[in-house]
């Protein structure tokens, strides 16, 4: 373990930052959660879905991120607020993470979430699901406004369970050939598993159930951040 944690970045040839996503919701159990992934993965990725995204969710409880910040303490904290009112949560947040992806289609003024987020001290950037203009992120990279993009590869953001969305790889292609691409990071979210993140040439990816259903958590990060390429632990 020691000598994976030491050498990861030198013995594989694509090695990916890995975050684990946790639901603000109430239900999760971060100290269950903790005691699986301890701090093995790079970063931890928080999931707000409210009701204007998904009718059916449970209800939010963004104050959890203080909890993920007190388990968490030195580890990169972002969220990820699927929401058509992103600002109703930010005061919870702010104080506890590192990273903050809105959705362009919202309610509000795109560039007012995104200031304020600046302003607070913390890293705003846009999430884009397979449905939203990539172009929405030219201003914003330019004005040095964001330098975090968060790709969706799945249908329809908000809902737990689906698949990896093919459909998305042509988007993450134009992305990666985007004029001030050395300015952003990208992070794709969405059915990421040891099959598909082969195919993501990106800094960094997200997983929740395939690394957290699985009996050896610790185990799948590490194919994650390898892009499958350790296979023994």
């Amino acid at each position: 373990m020691v000598s994976y944690v030491l050498h990861r970045n030198l013995s594989f040839r694509e090695y990916k930052k890995v975050g684990v996503a946790i639901y603000a919701d109430g239900v999760e159990d971060i100290k269950l959660i903790f005691n699986k992934i301890s701090n093995i993965s790079d970063f931890i990725h928080i999931d707000i879905v409210d009701k204007t995204y998904n009718p059916n969710c449970k209800d939010v409880k963004a104050y959890r991120a203080e909890v993920v910040r007190a388990y968490w303490q030195n580890k990169k904290i972002e969220v990820h607020i699927m929401s058509r009112n992103p600002s109703v949560w930010l005061d919870d947040l702010l104080p506890y993470v590192d990273v903050i992806y809105v959705h362009p289609t919202m309610d509000e003024n795109l560039g007012e979430v995104i200031d304020k987020i600046n302003f607070s001290k913390v890293e705003a950037g846009i999430a884009l699901s397979v449905y939203e203009p990539l172009e929405i992120i030219d201003y914003y990279i330019e004005t040095k406004k964001i330098k975090h993009v968060l790709l969706l590869t799945i249908p329809q953001p908000g809902f737990s369970g689906q698949k990896f969305d093919a459909s998305a790889l042509p988007l993450l292609e134009k992305l990666n050939a985007h004029k001030n691409r050395s300015e952003f990071e990208i992070c794709v979210d969405g059915g990421v598993n040891d099959s598909t993140v082969k195919y993501l040439n990106v800094e960094s990816v997200v997983s929740g159930s395939y690394i957290l259903g699985a009996p050896n958590p610790i185990k799948n990060i590490m194919h994650l951040q390898t892009s499958g390429e350790y296979a023994q632990y």
